[in-house]
């Protein structure tokens, strides 16, 4: 290897470690995270993994693709809230636990007046929990307890047959898109109502 190849590579060493290993900011979090959800898929669900992504780099690649619309300009950032989310992230490859690597702390490292990150890309899986909470986080009047505060199953998906849109899923979910609506022209109290891309999740 030549000096001026030897350096090259020592520079690249060094600017991937100087990535990885460097205090979590604003700027580099949804990086960190992301790598971190592509390890733990790569560990944990290896065959079905394996269907969709050649290796962690192109799952990290076609993952951050999906931030590119996320509108976080403006919103704050918890730092705090980063590194427990970033740590979780990490130790869920440990028991391969999904709660960790999609813990409440990852949806609540920027904080966007109840929108923005949701903690981690909007999958066919978690896209009825998300809904849920865009739902109940709407803020509008009427109360909506009964179905709020019931422990209910919101692993199970859209549903057989869906051609799942994730941009459109992404929109759905963020409850700064949700209005309040009075059911009854007149009325006091109004109701969480869905952005329409949320008609398009299912294509």
């Amino acid at each position: 290897m030549s000096p001026r190849t030897c350096l090259a590579a020592v520079t690249l060493l060094a600017a991937s470690a100087c990535s990885v290993f460097s205090p979590v900011n604003e700027d580099n979090f949804l990086e960190k995270y992301t790598r971190a959800l592509c390890d733990f898929d790569e560990h944990c669900n290896k065959s079905a993994f394996l269907e969709q992504f050649d290796d962690v780099d192109e799952c990290f690649d076609d993952t951050m693709e999906l931030y590119e619309d996320l509108d976080i300009d403006g919103c704050d950032f918890d730092k705090d809230k980063a590194k427990s989310c970033l740590a979780n992230a990490k130790d869920a490859r440990q028991d391969c636990d999904v709660e960790d690597v999609v813990d409440d702390d990852c949806g609540e490292v920027f904080d966007c007046d109840g929108g923005g990150f949701v903690g981690g890309p909007v999958t066919i899986e978690n896209f009825s929990k998300y809904y849920l909470e865009a739902y109940c986080g709407a803020g509008c009047t009427a109360d909506v307890s009964a179905v709020c505060d019931q422990d209910l199953d919101t692993t199970g998906g859209t549903g057989y047959g869906c051609d799942f849109d994730t941009k459109a899923a992404t929109e759905c979910v963020d409850v700064r898109n949700w209005t309040c609506e009075a059911l009854i022209e007149g009325s006091d109290d109004s109701y969480p109502t869905a952005p329409r891309e949320c008609a398009d999740v299912c294509g």
